[in-house]
């Protein structure tokens, strides 16, 4: 009787240990946030010093999807000096104020800087 009681016991012990891991593991895995903009920057920064030898990320900001292969894979577009190429055009990066209006992300840019997404916004510097 005594034997048949520290079975059970295990049994129930064990169950509940497989119930609360469960438990936790699905609650867990269903509201996952994914990375903030500190946990990502943090991953292309490792990622950036792994394959490329570099500690600048700007080349891991835009991707645009392969020509070639299942469209679930992507190519990332290299950046430089705030300025990338796709589709034979150049384009830069624009910070956005709190205004609404736009300015270049480098200095180094002098022109106008039209918004192809934006009809009518030229901004000139």
């Amino acid at each position: 009787m005594q034997r048949e009681n520290g079975s059970n016991k295990k049994r129930m012990t064990r169950r509940v240990r497989w119930l609360l891991f469960a438990g936790s593991f699905i609650s867990f895995a269903w509201f996952n946030q994914g990375g903030g903009w500190n946990q990502n920057s943090r991953f292309a920064m490792v990622r950036s010093v792994v394959e490329r030898g570099e500690l600048s990320i700007d080349s891991y900001l835009i991707y645009v999807q392969a020509p070639n292969g299942p469209p679930s894979r992507f190519n990332r577009v290299p950046i430089r000096n705030a300025e990338y190429e796709t589709d034979g055009q150049t384009n830069i990066l624009l910070w956005k104020s709190k205004t609404g209006q736009f300015f270049p992300v480098s200095d180094a840019l002098e022109g106008d800087v039209a918004s192809g997404f934006l009809p009518g916004a030229a901004y000139g510097w």
